[in-house]
């Protein structure tokens, strides 16, 4: 498939992150929780790496 298992999981749970961003209100730290980061600064950190703003930034847009 072109990627490791860590990689699919990765992007696997930044895709399920955009969906719960998209459909409604959930605190990040929820978000986080539900796609596996035990941490929301991790989760954060990782959102921003992999599409290029944080969750906040990517919502805030949404909504404009």
């Amino acid at each position: 498939m072109g990627e490791s298992p860590g990689q699919y999981t990765t992007r696997w749970r930044m895709l399920k992150a955009q969906e719960y961003l998209q459909e409604g209100d959930y605190p990040v730290r929820y978000i986080a929780r539900q796609v596996g980061y035990k941490s929301e600064p991790t989760f954060n950190r990782a959102f921003k790496q992999h599409f290029g703003e944080s969750p906040g930034a990517f919502r805030k847009r949404l909504n404009q």
